[in-house]
């Protein structure tokens, strides 16, 4: 007997150079956590982004009701800050090789949530649809791959009280650096927590997303109010380091550059060379670029430590292990999150984790 069991929804394949794959979930056991497990296998040395840009858009549907729908940077990003995990890529970046990274979907607070589960029986009609392109994370990649699977409840009963949905409630970019963008938030549902991503590339986020700021009821209740640098000084304590391994060549003229997860100012990278052409780093790593040189060509294995997932800020909106203490919108007549750019302007997202209760 086992209480539990991980179901394979998607053999491994290869769903071709760009498109949407689109997977029935007939399943009827309780699901915990689906994964997507993706494999990409560059040619080029150096990259042109993460390899999560690869992975566009993560939707889990039922008619016309969405679930959860993510772009693969924002799925790892949340999976970072809510589970407290290191990175979900690595550590083989050479080119020519199998680069690997994982995109979960959570329903619960943590695998295994007998409180939180999502009961396939309660819907009608659920697809789980992944949109790619297997060249933007390097435009000559050879091959790419897809498997999927889900951990399951087995023989042991629960019943949950509802499941966890992530969704990007926004996408914009401001119309100047300092514009200040008001964002109404959903009231239908109780929100566990808020993800805002800045994105440009080689910036840290804080660059992009200069303050936040949450309301209720036209002003008359401050939930918070953070400028961005300073929230990162407040998240140190809070929030686990990104810890990345990366093996792949170097040389002098710095033609094996990647990017990693962590984008904050200054992340570390600490090479160590195979023999005895000494690697270096050619200067600050900002926005996830990572930049790799040594005296001659040569393996080089090395940690990166940063903060900031694919260009992330995280607000948790209550005590996450307790289901009661969750920020509860319901019956507010207002929740405007107002947003001030940057002083470099570049996309910003909003993206809202909430508990959906059957």
């Amino acid at each position: 007997m086992a209480n539990h069991r991980t179901v394979e929804i998607l053999d491994q394949t290869d769903p071709g150079a760009s498109g949407t794959h689109v997977i029935p979930l007939n399943l009827r056991d309780p699901v915990s956590r689906i994964t997507l497990h993706y494999v990409g296998y560059p040619i080029s040395e150096a990259m042109i982004a993460a390899i999560a840009a690869n992975i566009i858009k993560i939707e889990l549907t039922d008619g016309s009701d969405v679930l959860y729908s993510m772009s693969g940077y924002e799925c790892q990003a949340l999976a970072h800050y809510d589970r407290q995990i290191n990175a979900l890529t690595g550590p083989n970046y050479i080119a020519g090789s199998a680069t690997r990274s994982t995109f979960p979907i959570d329903f619960g607070r943590h695998k295994w949530d007998p409180e939180l589960a999502l009961l396939p029986d309660r819907f009608h009609n659920l697809l789980l649809k992944i949109t790619y392109n297997e060249d933007l994370m390097d435009a000559s990649v050879a091959d790419h791959t897809l498997e999927i699977t889900a951990d399951c409840f087995d023989e042991k009963l629960i019943t949950p009280r509802g499941y966890l949905s992530a969704k990007e409630w926004i996408d914009y970019t401001p119309s100047a650096i300092n514009a200040y963008k008001d964002v109404d938030l959903p009231t239908d549902e109780v929100i566990r927590n808020i993800l805002v991503r800045g994105y440009y590339e080689k910036k840290s986020p804080e660059f992009i997303v200069g303050e936040v700021r949450l309301t209720e009821e036209e002003k008359k209740r401050v939930v918070f109010d953070w400028q961005m640098y300073k929230y990162q000084q407040e998240r140190l304590g809070d929030d686990v380091p990104i810890i990345e391994r990366m093996f792949e060549y170097a040389n002098a003229a710095g033609d094996y550059d990647k990017f990693a997860m962590m984008t904050d100012y200054m992340g570390v990278y600490a090479p160590a060379a195979f023999d005895s052409d000494d690697p270096f780093v050619g200067g600050y790593h900002e926005g996830g670029s990572i930049e790799r040189l040594a005296d001659a060509t040569v393996m080089v294995g090395g940690i990166m430590v940063g903060r900031n997932p694919h260009h992330s800020f995280f607000f948790p909106m209550g005590i996450q292990s307790d289901l009661d203490d969750w920020y509860d919108v319901r019956g507010k007549g207002s929740v405007i999150l107002r947003i001030r750019a940057g002083a470099t302007v570049g996309p910003i997202e909003v993206c809202l984790q909430q508990c959906r209760y059957y």
